[in-house]
């Protein structure tokens, strides 16, 4: 996935653009939610948590996602970014179950 998430970073055209407010208020960028299908489609039926979605139980293992972490460095052409992503059994109920995490700069790899 993080090889996919460098790319989609790099093609996404206009990935500064707003998409639409998330519920804690801030706004989600398009590259937040090209990042989030990306990893919809990887993964497939799973729990995915997202800032974007904060909430999508559907069953099977819990990813808990933050596609674009330090997305205001990333809009304002500030190079600290990354691509976070952490899973957890099935059932998982906190950060405590949570087995293994995921993070990879998105600037240099």
């Amino acid at each position: 996935m993080g090889k996919c998430a460098r790319k989609i970073i790099k093609k996404c055209d206009k990935p500064t653009g707003l998409m639409r407010k998330n519920p804690y208020g801030d706004f989600s960028l398009k590259i937040d939610i090209e990042l989030e299908n990306m990893v919809k489609y990887h993964i497939g039926n799973i729990t995915l948590i997202t800032e974007e979605r904060p909430e999508n139980r559907s069953g099977g293992d819990v990813f808990i996602l933050d596609p674009l972490d330090g997305s205001k460095n990333f809009s304002r052409g500030y190079p600290v970014y990354s691509f976070s992503v952490g899973a957890a059994p099935e059932g998982a109920e906190t950060v405590k179950d949570i087995r293994v995490c995921y993070v990879l700069n998105l600037v240099n790899g």
